[in-house]
């Protein structure tokens, strides 16, 4: 935290983390980050825009957080992780293995080893399921399960219904962007 007074020292380590973040990973995600120079605050803040698929987003990084237990036990855990993926490292989960180079590719294959033989769909309807599906997802009685739903605020539930379905994507998107960390039960 001590470093944010020093600009220069500042200025070189974003430009490195910016280099970091930008590395090739193939999911064609692009970040910039730049010094931001907040009125309420002595020392900048590090902006990170991240643009995925055409969207935007900021975050803000405070000096504040390179104090907070997070950020260290981070940065102690990245210490610890530095340099134990050498020459012939591999991976293994069951039957199948592969030679790694980084805990990224270890994450990468570990994930598509997961996902292999799932088969994922999605719905916006119960009329795009077929009659098996239905009854399997929604319709059997021996495992579908019912939910009471009480409206306590009849406006308010309507100003968020119309927000979510309604025709204007902006409010839609800024709903879910604020929201999105609060959630608790997903339906998915």
């Amino acid at each position: 935290p001590e470093k944010f007074t020093d600009g220069k020292w500042l200025a070189s380590w974003v430009k490195k983390l910016q280099e970091n973040l930008n590395a090739d990973d193939g999911a064609g995600t692009h970040y910039s980050l730049t010094l931001h120079k907040d009125a309420n605050r002595d020392v900048p803040s590090i902006r990170i825009t991240r643009a995925h698929h055409g969207l935007s987003t900021d975050k803000f990084i405070h000096r504040e957080f390179f104090a907070s237990g997070e950020y260290k036990s981070i940065a102690t855990l990245s210490q610890q992780l530095d340099g134990l993926i050498g020459e012939g490292a591999y991976v293994v989960r069951g039957d199948h293995s592969r030679e790694v180079t980084s805990f990224k590719e270890v994450m990468s294959w570990l994930i598509e080893e997961a996902k292999r033989g799932q088969s994922i769909q999605r719905y916006k309807g119960l009329g795009e399921m077929n009659p098996e599906q239905l009854w399997e997802t929604t319709m059997n009685m021996q495992t579908r399960r019912l939910l009471k739903v009480r409206i306590e605020d009849a406006r308010s539930a309507d100003d968020v219904f119309t927000t979510l379905m309604g025709d204007a994507v902006e409010p839609r998107r800024e709903f879910i962007e604020k929201n999105a960390l609060e959630v608790a039960n997903l339906d998915v």
